[in-house]
């Protein structure tokens, strides 16, 4: 049995991971597909991983979701009541494919949701996703005067049910976004660029990209350009690139189940 914490070797210029799962050999297979690249710690459940995040500076929580004494959802929630632990990014790994917990899991804020069995190459091309909006995010708000307020989040929750309201049309871009959100671009993009550490372009990209993942993923449609149209995309090359980079997986694998 592994102790705990496990921690990767540290060069200190490496984001630390905090790798949450009770599964021995799930946490032993992360740390050691991890460590090269990241600090990593583990911890068995949610209550155990609170007390490494009292401890440790953590850039990053991938986390399971069936747990004992407290599971992947309950953790969310606390992180959530700490300012501090809030925004650190937030990935689900789970054998659970229900809908419902995917949307439950959005909900309470978690980033991003990976489906057991998942490559390698994907795990890690979300992980790094994650860490470069983290670090954009945190640039800027080095830089910005104004604090993050309950408003603003209520404003990216709006944003986010606008893009998805248009998300088959590819002429809906920044100007409709900011025009339905009555804001002007360069405010729009103050406060994107603040939560989420994205341009408004590049925020309006990530919704088409998750929403063409879960499509992908649940076979809704047989073939990779249906799926494109739906989330407003016209070049082909385009979405194949951007899928690919953004998932560390092609679309074609994903709604084939290889890779």
């Amino acid at each position: 049995e592994m102790n705990m914490p496990v921690l990767a070797e540290s060069n200190g210029r490496k984001a630390a991971l905090l790798l949450v799962e009770d599964d021995p050999s799930m946490a032993e297979f992360l740390v050691k597909t991890l460590s090269a690249e990241y600090h990593c710690l583990h911890a068995p459940n949610g209550r155990e991983a609170l007390r490494i995040l009292q401890s440790q500076k953590v850039d990053l929580i991938t986390s399971d979701v069936m747990m004992p004494e407290m599971d992947g959802f309950a953790f969310r929630e606390t992180l959530n009541q700490n300012p501090a632990w809030r925004s650190l990014p937030f990935i689900l790994l789970t054998a659970r494919t229900l809908e419902e917990d995917k949307l439950r899991g959005f909900s309470l804020g978690v980033d991003d949701y990976i489906t057991k069995p998942f490559s390698t190459r994907e795990l890690k091309a979300r992980i790094e996703n994650l860490l470069e909006n983290k670090k954009q995010r945190e640039t800027y708000q080095a830089t910005a005067e104004e604090p993050v307020e309950s408003a603003d989040e209520a404003l990216l929750k709006r944003a986010r049910e606008i893009v998805l309201e248009n998300l088959d049309n590819p002429q809906f871009k920044v100007g409709e976004l900011a025009r339905a959100l009555g804001y002007s671009q360069r405010q729009l993009t103050r406060v994107l660029r603040r939560l989420t550490g994205l341009s408004p372009v590049g925020f309006i990209l990530e919704i088409r990209m998750q929403k063409a993942y879960a499509l992908l993923q649940n076979h809704v449609y047989q073939t990779v350009a249906e799926v494109r149209y739906e989330v407003g995309i016209e070049s082909p090359a385009y979405f194949t690139t951007t899928f690919k980079k953004r998932f560390g997986i092609s679309p074609k694998e994903l709604l084939l189940g290889v890779g």
